[in-house]
């Protein structure tokens, strides 16, 4: 079974260097920069398995 059947896939252009706030709210995860920062500030956002705690974490080649 697919675990996102249905889900609709959103494209950004290029998310080098792009805030992980602005990921998440570019990516359709949350509503708004505001759930986004507290979202990571809870601990509730992982990238790669690793946990991002910084609201100013920045997306790099290594995040693709």
């Amino acid at each position: 079974d697919q675990i996102f059947r249905g889900a609709q896939v959103k494209t950004i252009a290029s998310p080098k260097d792009l805030s992980i706030v602005d990921f998440l709210t570019a990516a359709g995860v949350v509503d708004s920069k505001r759930q986004a920062r507290e979202d990571v500030q809870n601990n509730a956002i992982e990238q790669n398995g690793e946990k991002v705690t910084d609201i100013s974490y920045k997306l790099s080649k290594k995040d693709l």
